[in-house]
């Protein structure tokens, strides 16, 4: 997972040939799934093509390319959107992905209205919670970020994400590494939602407010080009950040709630 790929072309291309490694380097990575804003300016195909063209650097050493798990960023307005990525503009602003029977990932669109999504994002939250062992969620701004302040979509979606005990939330749009405590109701918990993210494709990084609660005592952020590499296993998903060059900034295990 990654995203903010929009400007610094240079080192977008570089992130590019960073997941080509990580998924040459382990036949097990299925996909990449893309926090969104991809390009400036969602209206201009002259971006786009750019962008599928560099991605192009993606490509494995067999000839393979990673299929991509899109998220619509706030620069991804318009209808090219969608047809990058074959997504019917009425039905599918929100989706469900499953990889292999024991991983869902539910994408939201912090684009739209959070009601106009409520409804859906609980009956699916109830659907696949019992049925899954891993349920992730992502989607463009951080509800906990470490630069922005959160969305108004934070009010209805962190209470869901709770209630179904989401494993983990991957996030983008604040251009910066970090890496919450386990949140749950708002405070800290050790049963709660891990928060991660925020951005490192390509864009310039901002400096993210170490200050804030859910950074400190076992959060964690910073401020470098990365992309995350998630690993399922029975009993725990491992998360790690990867830098440019391949070094690992962080690298933290989530327990499975259903041991």
């Amino acid at each position: 997972h990654g995203g903010d790929s929009r400007s610094g072309h240079a080192d977008r291309s570089r992130m590019n040939l960073r997941i080509a490694e990580q998924a040459t380097s382990d036949s097990k990575v299925l996909a990449f799934a893309h926090g969104g804003d991809y390009i400036v300016s969602g209206t201009k195909w002259e971006q786009w093509r750019l962008w599928l063209s560099q991605h192009e650097l993606a490509t494995l050493e067999d000839g393979r390319v990673l299929p991509i798990i899109p998220t619509r960023g706030n620069h991804d307005g318009g209808p090219i959107y969608f047809e990058v990525f074959d997504l019917d503009e009425k039905k599918e602003r929100w989706h469900t992905t499953t990889l292999g029977k024991d991983v869902a990932l539910v994408t939201l669109d912090t684009n739209g209205s959070a009601g106009g999504q409520a409804k859906w994002l609980e009956n699916e939250l109830k659907r696949l919670r019992p049925a899954v062992r891993w349920l992730l969620v992502q989607y463009h701004r951080p509800m906990y970020p470490a630069v922005k302040g959160p969305p108004e979509q934070a009010a209805i979606f962190c209470p869901l994400f709770d209630k179904y005990n989401v494993d983990i939330a991957l996030e983008a749009d604040g251009h910066c590494m970090k890496r919450t405590v386990p949140i749950r109701g708002g405070k800290k918990d050790p049963t709660g939602v891990v928060y991660v993210g925020e951005g490192g494709l390509g864009v310039g990084q901002r400096k993210p407010d170490q200050d804030r609660w859910y950074l400190k005592n076992g959060g964690k952020a910073g401020s470098a080009h990365h992309v995350m590499r998630l690993d399922f296993a029975p009993d725990d998903l491992r998360v790690r950040f990867v830098l440019m060059e391949g070094s690992t900034w962080d690298d933290h295990t989530i327990q499975s709630r259903n041991p």
